[in-house]
């Protein structure tokens, strides 16, 4: 009796199961299970393909997008669990309920909250402000910037170059970092951005050394960047075969249940002909 009660318990948890937008229309799937537990809440719910976790909204069966939050969480059950609870703990979304969809609004505070906050989260507080406004310059700010161990690395060896070249006091006393990297591709205009920093408590050579630094740290960026760039597509094209596959894989289950359909439409006829030749 007991086992037949943990069966019956076991089947009742695994028969729940939530709606998704689907290329083939609304589709249900059975909801993720941990331990004994469902993934999901009131408005969440997580469900498996093969090995991929994905989270879903359940008043319109929309999945937020793995690469949104992934990066943050990371890409197991656990993280799709602690996603979920956050969602609900730290997102007050007046729409969250309605079948029509998140608004505008909704949707952006819904980016903003799973944009995951890498400069708080690699770089000290004494840096961050001056770091911040050199990476925003050069455009080495990314959603994706910590979506791979190597880049989140790379990422602090770039903060420590910055830190070790003292560039962060250097550059509180400059009016516009976007001025100086700009004026580092116009040799005249490097000129008269260095005239005008004459007023700085340093001397002609300390300014000319710190802006040497600044141009060996933004051709370092430059190479990160272009790292990030070729593993987001590698990420993309990795993707795009996993959707492929799928797409063949659902066609050929398309094409297998129509052959399935037209087999017994075939003997559902055969067996009219056969009953009418029987009654003349």
């Amino acid at each position: 009796m007991k086992l037949i009660m943990e069966n019956w318990k076991k089947f009742l948890n695994e028969s729940a199961t939530g709606m998704i937008n689907t290329v083939r229309g609304k589709e249900d799937v059975e909801i993720a299970m941990l331990g004994k537990k469902p993934v999901e809440s009131e408005n969440w719910f997580a469900w498996k393909s093969g090995k991929y976790v994905y989270v879903t909204h359940k008043a319109t069966g929309n999945k937020i997008d793995s690469h949104l939050w992934q990066p943050k969480y990371g890409k197991t059950l656990s993280a799709a669990r602690k996603l979920i609870k956050d969602l609900e703990k730290n997102l007050d979304l007046p729409d969250i309920a309605s079948p029509d969809g998140l608004s505008m609004e909704s949707q952006r505070a819904l980016l903003d909250f799973l944009k995951p906050d890498t400069l708080n989260e690699y770089v000290s507080e004494k840096t961050s402000q001056n770091f911040e406004k050199f990476a925003t310059a050069v455009g080495a700010v990314s959603s994706s910037m910590a979506d791979d161990a190597k880049q989140s690395k790379e990422f602090q060896d770039l903060i420590k170059s910055f830190e070790e070249a003292g560039l962060k006091d250097f550059l509180k006393k400059i009016p516009s970092v976007d001025d100086l990297l700009k004026s580092l591709d116009d040799p005249e205009g490097s000129g008269e951005f260095i005239k005008g920093l004459q007023d700085l408590d340093m001397s002609p050579q300390e300014i000319g050394e710190k802006i040497e630094q600044i141009q060996i740290l933004r051709d370092e960026f430059d190479e990160y960047k272009q790292e990030q760039e070729e593993s987001q597509k590698e990420r993309d094209e990795k993707q795009a075969e996993i959707d492929q596959e799928q797409d063949k894989v659902d066609k050929e289950a398309a094409r297998e249940r129509a052959d399935m359909d037209n087999a017994q439409q075939a003997r559902q006829a055969e067996d009219e002909e056969a009953a009418t030749a029987e009654q003349t």
